[in-house]
């Protein structure tokens, strides 16, 4: 089974080859946050990898908001789950309670890379309106990485 070291740095891999403006540089794995991307010898950005939150996790949802955040297709057997907004705020939300932690890195940019890798997600769709959607973070960038489609969209 793989560890969760061997499983960021193959996320963060297939992020790299999935989005062309990602800068070139030297990773360095830490802890917090998951990586530094060494740029240049003056600056660097640091990365933290995280899954999107779900309902099944227990984090920030209750009942009635997993109601109306989740939407559901059903086909026969098959269920579709459409990630919402809501989901990817709770994620946001959790991950910035350690932003303060993070930059103890001293690093110029922090970003954010949600990712769908899991069993909860797979087959998952988005939104049409996901291109209009905003989230207010103190990241420097976010971003929701679709696995397995290797698909990136960007926020800030």
């Amino acid at each position: 089974m793989e560890n969760q070291f061997d499983d960021e740095r193959e996320i963060l891999q297939l992020f790299r080859k999935s989005w062309p403006a990602f800068p070139k540089g030297r990773l360095i794995k830490t802890e917090s946050p998951d990586f530094i991307l060494k740029t240049s010898r003056k600056n660097s950005i640091g990365i933290e990898i995280t899954r999107i939150d779900t309902p099944t996790s227990g984090k920030h949802f209750n009942s009635s908001e997993t109601n109306n955040s989740l939407s559901k297709s059903i086909s026969g057997a098959e269920t579709t789950q459409f990630i919402t907004g809501k989901f990817l705020e709770s994620t946001i939300e959790r991950k910035e309670q350690k932003l303060s932690l993070y930059r103890k890195q001293m690093s110029d940019a922090y970003w954010l890379i949600i990712t769908t890798k899991s069993s909860n997600w797979e087959g998952s769709r988005l939104p049409q309106s996901i291109h209009e959607w905003n989230f207010e973070t103190k990241f420097d960038k976010l971003f929701l990485f679709m696995l397995p489609e290797c698909k990136v969209f960007v926020f800030k």
